[in-house]
């Protein structure tokens, strides 16, 4: 019966912890992670039993959490940085435990401490306290942390509460050899140091409001950009539209009389001018996803103006898991790098093939273009910046943020590259068609 309230009391503290994660997580199945926790706190539990040591304690507790932290959640993004957030938050926690277990002892007593109902009743207590705590942090932060800085930034964040556990530890280690009751000075070297650690996430927590909010405001600029473009093409669109509407009586009233005196191949002409214009005024939809079917509108027209011929073929769901920003990013990048190096080849020989197609939780987007000479390395270089070099970086993050992979080839006249981002869940049915049948080597070969 000890056995099992120990492992009870084993599974509720990795659980409490686990529960944590999700502030930084997005949450998986219930099945897997309630078999995952039962497993390491049989695991913790016989470990813990059998070494009588509070340090060695203390660092098996820390390699539960972390390998907790790795069979769950291995495949998030960014995950070194939540890692480092993670153990940071771990110490923390560490701390309240050795506070309130210090509390505790001075409180009730070291001796009636030994007696196994009150350790129990303690235990129940403090996990209830840190539940509490837990899930009132929790509910504060209800956007996950974007964990925008600089990793060497959370390394020294987390260094704290790192050096603040190696501390309390062996001052408790020192203080349970010698049998010392602590003392009014012991305690509040104790309470400064959990006020410091305190601080600490105040200030991490803070930041990161500061990264979410600066993020929104920047996609936010960005849409805002997009739509005053898409706004100031769909104006100069009506005014083209206006303006034919104005010729278009006088036309055919010369193309009837081309007819009349028999000119059928100048009549002929000047109906093939007008459906011309009309054909280059029109809107399009390719998909119907808004976003990208603004910014493909967009970078059409722009190639149109600069007389590249285009092949553009899209097939994605609605709505995609990928962030408006990192969208825009890697797609504006991949368009004007494909337009500037058009540009720089002959009228005649300009073109941009653009593929986007959606399967299977997969993201595949290929863009094909000319160019004046071969491209030896997409780094920007003074010699070929117009050419590959501008937004390459940004598009690599873009890509990288979703585990995905870039590809690229380039001949003496030709350069593609091929993007694949995983993991790209979605909501609602694909635009065109629900069957694609695409294989990743057949986009990036």
């Amino acid at each position: 019966m000890i056995d099992v309230i120990k492992i009870i009391f084993s599974f509720a503290k990795i659980y409490i912890f686990y529960s944590y994660l999700y502030i930084f997580f997005v949450e998986i199945s219930k099945k897997r992670s309630i078999i995952t926790i039962t497993i390491l706190s049989i695991l913790n539990y016989f470990l813990n039993s059998n070494i009588d040591n509070n340090n060695i304690n203390i660092i098996i507790s820390l390699v539960t959490f972390i390998i907790v932290t790795v069979l769950l959640f291995k495949h998030e993004k960014i995950f070194t940085k939540k890692w480092i957030i993670l153990g940071m938050y771990f110490f923390v926690c560490m701390i309240i435990e050795i506070v309130i277990s210090i509390i505790a002892l001075i409180v009730i007593g070291k001796e009636t401490m030994k007696d196994y109902s009150t350790l129990n009743l303690l235990l129940l207590i403090y996990y209830i306290i840190l539940f509490l705590i837990l899930n009132i942090i929790r509910k504060a932060i209800n956007k996950h942390y974007t964990l925008q800085g600089k990793l060497f930034v959370y390394m020294f964040q987390a260094m704290i509460p790192f050096l603040s556990i190696i501390f309390i530890a062996v001052f408790i280690d020192y203080n349970l050899r010698y049998e010392i009751l602590y003392t009014g000075v012991e305690i509040l070297v104790i309470v400064i140091f959990l006020l410091i650690n305190a601080i600490s996430f105040l200030t991490f927590t803070i930041i990161e409001r500061l990264y979410i909010e600066k993020h929104e405001v920047e996609i936010s600029k960005i849409k805002f950009l997009l739509k005053e473009q898409h706004f100031q093409e769909i104006e100069l669109q009506n005014k083209e539209t206006r303006r034919i509407k104005h010729n278009i009586k006088n036309q055919l009233a010369v193309a009837s009389e081309h007819i009349k005196m028999g000119d059928i191949n100048e009549a002929i002409e000047i109906i093939s001018s007008l459906i011309k214009e009309t054909n280059e005024n029109e809107h399009k939809n390719y998909t119907s996803n808004k976003l990208v079917n603004t910014i493909v509108n967009i970078k059409f027209n722009e190639m149109q103006h600069n007389f590249i011929k285009t092949n553009i073929n899209i097939n994605i769901p609605r709505i995609l898991n990928v962030e408006d920003r990192d969208l825009i990013d890697i797609l504006c990048n991949a368009f004007d790098n494909a337009i500037e190096a058009a540009k720089e080849c002959a009228v005649s020989e300009r073109y941009v093939k653009f593929t986007m197609i959606y399967y299977s939780y997969t993201l595949i987007i290929k863009i094909e273009n000319n160019v004046k000479a071969e491209v030896k390395n997409l780094d920007t270089k003074k010699e070929n910046s117009k050419e590959h070099g501008i937004g390459t970086k940004t598009i690599e993050e873009g890509v990288k943020k979703y585990d995905g992979v870039i590809e690229w080839k380039s001949t003496s006249n030709k350069f593609e590259i091929s993007m694949i981002l995983c993991d790209v869940k979605y909501k609602g049915d694909l635009s065109r068609g629900k069957n694609v049948k695409v294989k990743r080597k057949e986009i990036i070969n």
